[in-house]
């Protein structure tokens, strides 16, 4: 009896190793986006329309629209793109359009 005991005080920590919970899955980041009429191979900046900043962003694959990867929630964007011709255009949104 003795030594069953033991054997159950010395597994104890042993089992504390793989009792220990998974950690909690991140919560997931909500993406803002904005649809463009005409794709675009390239996006030169992406930035508040009131001058407070850059705006973190990436291209979809396809080009049609711009994932906002830090945008705030508040006001529009202004963004200036290389279109499918090679030209440079400045494309702005209000806060209405866009999406999360």
């Amino acid at each position: 009896m003795k030594l069953i005991s033991a054997l159950l005080l010395l597994s104890l920590p042993f089992h504390n190793l793989f009792a220990q919970e998974s950690p909690a899955p991140a919560s997931p980041k909500i993406y803002h986006q904005i649809f463009l009429k005409e794709p675009v191979q390239k996006i030169i900046k992406l930035e508040y329309m009131d001058d407070s900043g850059p705006i973190e962003h990436r291209l979809s694959p396809d080009g049609k629209s711009i994932h906002m990867l830090d945008y705030k929630g508040e006001g529009g964007v202004r963004a200036e793109v290389i279109d499918d011709t090679g030209n440079v255009q400045e494309i702005q949104r209000s806060k209405c359009n866009i999406h999360s």
